[in-house]
């Protein structure tokens, strides 16, 4: 299992990471959706353990043992090969919906700006993602009105 609690990162002085919180169970797969520039390769670099000395807060457990993937390029086929008997938590990383084509999960979010913002049913997130790009009700905590995904 991994558990990540309030895990914040800091590079050249800027914070990147803001408090992301998340569980993964042995065998489940969590979808991180977030566009360029919202933190996903920076949460995988940390980890794969490549930037531990950035972390300045927060607690990661079980990071030994994962499966990640940041932005996979593999055709569907592949993807879902490679995950059919797999028992790790898996993480994925990916700016659009075309994953959801190759992997069946229960479990995902939107990343924007350092910060998990909407955890919904990863159909919903898509559905969100296709019809605004990430501007408007995905973005729900950064706006004052309700969240329509």
């Amino acid at each position: 299992m991994l558990k990540i609690e309030n895990l914040r990162v800091e590079i050249k002085g800027k914070e990147i990471l803001k408090g992301i919180s998340f569980e993964v169970n042995d065998g489940e797969i969590f979808v991180i959706f977030g566009p360029k520039g919202s933190g996903k390769t920076t949460l995988m670099e940390v980890l794969r353990g490549e930037t531990d000395d950035k972390v300045i807060k927060g607690k990661i457990v079980g990071k030994k043992d994962l499966l990640l993937l940041d932005e996979p390029k593999m055709p569907a086929k592949e993807l879902r090969a490679l995950l059919k008997d797999n028992t790790k938590p898996v993480i994925i990383t990916t700016r659009n919906d075309d994953i959801l084509e190759a992997v069946k999960t229960k479990s995902a979010c939107v990343m924007i700006k350092g910060e998990i913002i909407c955890e919904k049913t990863p159909q919903k997130i898509a559905k969100a993602i296709n019809a605004n790009r990430y501007r408007g009700c995905v973005q729900c905590k950064f706006y004052d009105r309700k969240c329509k995904v």
